[in-house]
């Protein structure tokens, strides 16, 4: 039986996972720990064969709670709670569907994208993906950014705007200028611990292929916008706010979701320096911001 168990934030995942053929990567690798101890939450996954649906036994996820099954014009469902939540998570022959909060076992869902016929290579990164892993971290406080991560001095600073604004190129320039380590070139995960906030490393990078296990405290979120001068820009309230929510992995069709980033973001902004950076894609920017970082210490 195959079990696998990691370390990302201050939760412990435990995947159980049996039968199923799933793949780890260099970047999972990264995360995995023996035993559970000190976390602020452990989650669980397990993988069984279904009986009374597949006649081919396909393997079925679920997760950790309260287990429900049910069968209705030949769907079959498995459904289970964690905390406050109700997912469910269906199969068809050939395809996967996502997990996805419920209101009641007979509420229509919003179904992933299906998996092709020839079923892809599966690894343990979509796996996650598919099973709502941001949704665990939402309501556990975290938010998932579309960011580039970089250490410098010990410090955590995050850059993110919508693809192809700059996140690699300003990440790229305070390594070239600064000796910054790059720790994700596309995904930070920001959480609040011990009195304090802050960035830890993910296993998901994008096409960046930077990931590394590192936490470091969260220092300034930097909100990118190309421009021809270097400047800084304070930001409302509700820009800050709104820019982390929309940074955020989650489901847009999901209002609780929406609501939980809303929250959180509120959090980290009470705290945290979100400032926009407009800024020009040569070492003039990490200058004007050094400065700023310097100065506001």
């Amino acid at each position: 039986m195959s079990r696998y168990r990691y370390k990302i934030g201050q939760i412990g995942l435990e995947y159980d996972l049996g039968p199923l053929n799933i793949e780890e990567d260099e970047f999972t690798e990264g995360f995995k720990i023996d035993d559970f101890c000190n976390f602020d939450k452990v989650v669980k996954y397990e993988c069984m064969l279904s009986d009374f649906a597949d006649k081919k036994q396909k393997p079925y996820i679920q997760g950790n709670g309260t287990f429900l099954r049910y069968e209705e014009d030949g769907r079959t469902e498995l459904v289970y709670h964690w905390d406050k939540l109700r997912y469910a998570l269906a199969y068809y022959p050939g395809d996967i569907i996502t997990l996805q909060k419920m209101e009641s076992l007979r509420l229509p869902y919003r179904i992933h994208p299906r998996l092709p016929q020839e079923k892809p290579h599966m690894d343990m990164i979509r796996l996650m993906d598919y099973l709502g892993l941001h949704a665990i971290f939402l309501f556990s406080g975290y938010l998932l950014l579309h960011a580039s991560y970089i250490d410098w001095h010990g410090q955590g600073i995050l850059f993110t705007a919508p693809s192809q604004t700059g996140k690699s190129t300003q990440a790229e320039l305070w390594r070239q200028y600064e000796d910054a380590d790059i720790i994700n070139g596309d995904r930070a995960l920001i959480g609040y611990h011990a009195g304090a906030w802050y960035t830890y490393g993910y296993p998901e990078c994008g096409s960046s292929a930077i990931s590394k296990n590192v936490t470091r405290p969260l220092r300034a979120i930097l909100v990118l916008e190309q421009d021809n001068e270097n400047h800084l820009e304070e930001m409302t309230v509700g820009e800050q706010v709104k820019a982390l929510v929309a940074a955020t992995k989650l489901w847009t069709w999901s209002l609780d979701q929406i609501d939980q980033a809303i929250e959180n973001a509120s959090k980290v902004i009470s705290e945290v320096p979100v400032v926009k950076l407009k800024c020009t894609p040569d070492r003039r920017a990490v200058m004007v911001l050094k400065d700023y970082l310097s100065k506001s210490l």
